[in-house]
């Protein structure tokens, strides 16, 4: 799987903020865990959707997976916050 979305927010309404976040497969976990629970606080703190993805197009740099994690997003998110 490329990606996964936590709801901050009880109120999918209320979440009108996402945290947008891309990493590689080959995180050491200990380390991947730490940014998934930084980005999780902070998205209970705010009320906002939390999406990780992951590299989503292996043939080419992992930055390029910023703009397709964003095209996806913004489909469904009108704020983004990149983190």
């Amino acid at each position: 799987p490329y990606s996964f979305c936590f709801q901050g927010s009880s109120d999918p309404r209320q979440a009108d903020l996402t945290i947008v976040t891309v990493t590689s497969h080959h995180l050491r976990p200990d380390i991947l865990a730490c940014i998934r629970m930084n980005r999780l606080l902070a998205s209970l703190e705010h009320g906002a959707r939390y999406c990780h993805f992951y590299t989503m197009d292996p043939t080419r740099a992992i930055h390029w997976s910023k703009i397709l994690a964003l095209k996806q997003v913004l489909m469904v998110s009108k704020n983004v916050l990149w983190l």
